[in-house]
């Protein structure tokens, strides 16, 4: 193959998930159809193959490096949530009656306590959000094991979970906002009427 050559090659999938590479050679030299031995036309679905092979464990790492920085993030957020959530808490209980003299005579009370529940039903959402999500973990391992895969899994079923915890964190987000909120509102308020 010297100046002028091209060659034409395409990749597919066989069905059932099995990775081949299926290669069509065409070579053509100076405009005219050329003819390549076994052997050549061996040594590149070798080296077409090899590449495909390489290009899927890139791809593989890649997706563990993906989902390790999920995973972080994950615990990164939850730990978070609690800490705010906890604290916010416990500050308000504690100096609430530093900054609001006195608290029984106090205007919209309704806001602390709301404020407060919130706080209480982040706390336990975000603790039942991890036990789901740990069984839900250990069920979508069992269902990618190579001896289960063809029997167990099913991608609607583990995004059908992941919406779950999804929706849980986001109720989370919503309930710890609403509840930092109703409680700032609370002391603003009462602090205009001293």
């Amino acid at each position: 193959m010297g100046k002028g050559s091209k060659s034409k090659k395409s990749k597919s999938l066989a069905a059932k998930g099995n990775p081949v590479v299926e290669i069509t050679q065409e070579v053509v030299v100076n405009d005219q159809p050329a003819q390549l031995s076994d052997k050549e036309k061996e040594e590149i679905h070798r080296e077409e193959l090899k590449k495909f092979e390489e290009g899927m464990s890139a791809l593989k790492e890649f997706r563990k490096e993906l989902l390790e920085v999920f995973r972080k993030s994950q615990d990164t957020f939850d730990k978070q949530l609690s800490y705010i959530a906890a604290g916010s808490l416990a500050l308000s209980i504690g100096f609430i009656k530093d900054i609001v003299k006195p608290i029984k005579d106090s205007q919209y009370k309704w806001m602390l306590v709301a404020g407060w529940g919130a706080l209480i039903l982040t706390l336990l959402v975000n603790l039942v959000s991890y036990m789901i999500a740990a069984k839900h973990a250990k069920k979508g391992a069992n269902e990618t094991e190579e001896e289960n895969v063809n029997d167990k899994y099913d991608p609607t079923k583990i995004d059908k979970r992941s919406f779950w915890i999804e929706f849980m964190n986001w109720s989370t987000v919503v309930t710890l906002t609403l509840g930092i909120l109703l409680i700032v509102l609370y002391i603003i308020l009462n602090a205009l009427y001293v």
